[in-house]
């Protein structure tokens, strides 16, 4: 079982950190466009607020999938990109 290193650790949190950003301007998106096709509809307050809510739940989901698939695609481009480009080891001579 390999360790985790503080950096694999950082890269996970931003990927999950993401995530949940993609997945919220889904959901504010996905709310935003129903409410205003709602109400330029002339549709009554009620049903435009509860259609809207539903439509935040479900583009939500969907903001879930395409972050977790934005999110494997990075994390493959990062580590091409570290083992295209190693750091190279500075090695001190002792005096």
């Amino acid at each position: 079982m390999e360790k985790s290193s503080p950096e694999q650790a950082a890269d996970e949190s931003t990927s999950q950190h993401l995530g949940r950003v993609i997945a919220v301007v889904f959901a504010l998106c996905g709310f935003s466009l129903a409410a205003i096709s709602g109400l330029l509809a002339s549709n009554p307050a009620g049903d435009v607020v509860l259609r809207s809510i539903i439509a935040m739940i479900v583009c939500n989901l969907v903001g879930h999938g395409a972050a977790k698939c934005i999110a494997h695609v990075l994390d493959e481009h990062v580590a091409n990109y570290k083992k295209a480009r190693p750091i190279p080891e500075i090695r001190q001579d002792e005096g």
